[in-house]
């Protein structure tokens, strides 16, 4: 019986692998520090753009992709660089009001990519599993925005009415970027549009 080794190049792992990596990480980053306070409401929760870089890894990029750069982006945050909104990082904010809604991410990410292995690529089924990701972020940071107030409808109030209808529009967005992703990576046949 005679074995054959694969003989990988690095520089092909780097791009195939590492740089996505890197890159994705890099933009959940740059999703947090793009943060601001709500406007119209007095919320602990910052509206940031990580809601719509989450949806798009979840519901675009490759598993190991979508769940690897959300646990780097969380695992970097957890050991101090500050990755999160408004440059927070450590212990502190997952103690904090927003630990929650971090941690929702990882769940956000595992539920869209089962229900797109699912539910399969066409439209519909990228919005089911946009809308699913998103309950599972709010049910996380709901839980335990509630923990730290002490009140399910304070956490209603200031961790969700204020900001689903932004967070709806960011699906949106995620599901734009989704279809640009398909169609650069030739995921799409031409043949066969997004239903």
């Amino acid at each position: 019986m005679t074995q054959t080794l694969v003989q990988t190049k690095p520089r092909s792992i780097i791009i195939t692998y590492a740089l996505p990596l890197v890159l994705a990480v890099a933009a959940l980053t740059a999703s947090a520090w793009l943060g601001f306070p709500h406007p119209f409401a007095a919320t602990p929760v910052p509206i940031t753009w990580q809601v719509l870089v989450v949806l798009a890894l979840g519901l675009a990029a490759p598993a190991w992709l979508a769940l690897g750069s959300v646990s780097a982006y969380l695992t970097l945050g957890l050991a101090g660089a500050p990755v999160f909104a408004w440059g927070h990082s450590g212990l502190v904010a997952f103690a904090g009001p927003t630990g929650g809604y971090l941690i929702g991410f990882l769940a956000a990410v595992l539920v869209a990519v089962s229900l797109r292995k699912t539910l399969g690529d066409k439209l519909p089924a990228r919005i089911l599993s946009g809308l699913a990701a998103l309950t599972a972020i709010y049910a996380v940071g709901l839980g335990w925005l509630t923990a730290w107030v002490g009140s399910f409808e304070t956490a209603v109030t200031a961790g969700f009415l204020p900001l689903i209808l932004p967070d709806l529009l960011k699906l949106v967005g995620a599901l734009g970027i989704t279809f640009g992703y398909q169609q650069v990576a030739g995921y799409l046949d031409k043949e066969k549009p997004l239903q």
